[in-house]
């Protein structure tokens, strides 16, 4: 997981200098997280118990496409997130190279958003 503001800082980077130009940047966030590990860190931030439960992927299809995005969408994301249930995606060091300071930790973007968070466990209760 890599936190957008990131994401945004090596965007703007990228357009203010000339250093990148033609290359294939791969920006990640600092750690490799499963989806429990992320649940898992969540929890922590939010002093509560959490686990992650697994659904059929026809219901996260489902789900996906009533909130808006294209099956396309749906399909290639279930895909995406059917490879990182077990196996977490890899790291770089592109964001530290690049902005000359660490990647957000997936831990500081989940306490930065804990508000965002509760209101979805709450309205979920």
């Amino acid at each position: 997981m890599i936190d957008p503001a990131d994401v945004a800082a090596v965007a703007a980077y990228a357009l203010l200098h000339d250093d990148l130009d033609g290359r294939r940047v791969d920006v990640t966030g600092p750690q490799s997280l499963t989806q429990e590990d992320m649940v898992e860190v969540i929890g922590e931030v939010l002093g509560r118990s959490l686990r992650c439960q697994e659904i059929p992927p026809a219901a996260a299809r489902a789900t996906l496409t009533d909130l808006g995005f294209p099956p396309e969408f749906a399909d290639a994301n279930l895909a995406r997130l059917a490879t990182l249930t077990d196996k977490p995606a890899p790291t770089t060091e592109e964001v530290a190279a690049i902005l000359g300071r660490p990647a957000t930790t997936y831990s500081s973007w989940v306490a930065a958003n804990a508000n965002a968070f509760r209101r979805t466990a709450t309205s979920a209760d």
